[in-house]
């Protein structure tokens, strides 16, 4: 029952902090809360001896092909190939085109948008597009004097749901395939057509539900010309797909992901000291690595184990039962993402599949991960990205009010994730 006290006001407190206290001032430094606080919620398993440090270090450091440790390499790793990319420019290079070529319609500019934020999340992380195009959407619809709630929900839609595609999309995904050893090959396989009903149906809904406002005329876009420089493009580039070509055929060279990419960013850092504007991006993508990632899970991680040692994980599996694990999965595991965010959703249904019979463990591991992304949907408490989007709209002076956020996500989220479950269960 300690346990499991520690554990709803840990995840209670790390939701409320994004609202009232974000940030921690200590002396001159400022810290994000929420890792902060789960990393008292550890403390206190400890303290409370919910559990033991043996198996601390022996979670962390386990022989499984992801463990902790090495999902903490690979989450990171990918970021900073991203994250590079977004540095010398890439990203609003790209964006800035589609705006060229599509800014004579708000339709056009709205499929062209939803596109390349779709694309560019497929190849580097939800996370990291939502937080680089959404100032960019801003500037331009500031700019042209249109409203941006439209081109915002498109981005923020997008770069959720393609971030089901791929096994690194999203660290929920890598942790949750974990749990059965699934390989990059085979996790894409199974995916690739429910993330096809995501973008449909979220497509259909959100024209719907903007086609108003996206009928009426585009005045005026100005842009700006930007140029990337050549080496620093061509390096980002193929460090990046690399990293993706190597992870999609790692099962059969019999190298963990985690070294893979762990690889490719040893090689992007010593390869960008050749060329100045390289090693200025490659020295800011690790300032803005989400280093808070990992005492975040890890904390995360220990408070799961404590409630695994009191029964408390096998006593929700059997509440959830056996019959239609896929819906009874997927829908309930949005839900609670939403509850206490997607990460430590992710780390407690872990171990909650893990204590459910091997014939529906698949099921409810695919089931869950759909479910893990597209809680950002219903609410931005459902993922970190969206607590920050949310942030950066009111700093922008974006008028988008939660109440309107929860009615027209939930209806996006609602809709995709029955066609989602739906085309899972034919696929499986």
């Amino acid at each position: 029952m300690i346990a499991f006290i520690i554990f709803l006001i840990t995840s209670l407190l790390i939701i409320l902090s994004f609202f009232f206290y974000p940030k921690i001032k200590i002396s001159k430094y400022e810290f994000s809360s929420y890792w902060i606080i789960a990393i008292i919620g550890a403390i206190l398993s400890l303290i409370f001896k919910q559990i033991t440090f043996n198996q601390i270090f022996s979670s962390l450091v386990n022989e499984s092909s992801m463990n902790p440790t090495k999902l903490i390499v690979i989450f990171i790793c990918m970021a900073v190939l991203s994250l590079y990319l977004d540095e010398i420019g890439f990203f609003k290079y790209l964006a800035n085109i589609v705006i060229k070529k599509f800014n004579r319609s708000k339709w056009q500019l709205f499929f062209g948008l939803y596109s390349i934020v779709a694309i560019l999340t497929v190849f580097t992380s939800n996370d990291v597009i939502i937080l680089t195009l959404t100032f960019f959407i801003i500037y331009f619809s500031k700019n042209a004097k249109i409203n941006p709630i439209p081109f915002l929900f498109a981005e923020f839609i997008a770069a959720n749901t393609l971030s089901i595609l791929l096994i690194i999309g999203n660290p929920t995904n890598m942790y949750l395939s974990s749990i059965n050893n699934i390989s990059f090959i085979s996790y894409f396989k199974v995916m690739i057509l429910p993330t096809i009903a995501t973008l449909i149906s979220s497509l259909t809904v959100l024209s719907i539900m903007f086609r108003k406002e996206l009928n009426t005329k585009i005045e005026h876009i100005e842009t700006s010309e930007l140029k990337v420089e050549r080496y620093s493009l061509i390096l980002g580039l193929v460090t990046l797909f690399g990293a993706l070509i190597f992870l999609t055929i790692s099962n059969y060279l019999k190298i963990e992901m985690w070294v893979i990419t762990l690889f490719f960013l040893i090689v992007l850092s010593i390869l960008s000291n050749l060329n100045i504007n390289s090693r200025i991006g490659f020295n800011k993508s690790i300032k803005r690595a989400p280093w808070n990632f990992i005492p975040f899970l890890i904390s995360m991680f220990i408070i799961i184990i404590s409630l695994d040692n009191n029964g408390i994980t096998s006593i929700f599996s059997k509440m959830l039962g056996t019959k239609n694990p896929i819906f009874v999965y997927g829908f309930s595991s949005a839900l609670m993402g939403n509850l206490m965010n997607n990460i430590p959703m992710s780390i407690f249904y872990g171990s909650v599949i893990s204590n459910t019979s091997i014939l529906i463990q698949k099921q409810a591991i695919y089931a869950s991960i759909i479910g893990s992304n597209l809680s950002a949907l219903f609410t931005p408490l459902g993922s970190l990205a969206g607590l920050m989007w949310l942030e950066t709209l009111k700093k922008e002076e974006i008028n988008l009010k939660f109440k309107e956020f929860i009615i027209r996500g939930s209806i996006v989220a609602l809709v995709t994730l029955f066609f989602a479950l739906v085309t899972l269960k034919i696929v499986l």
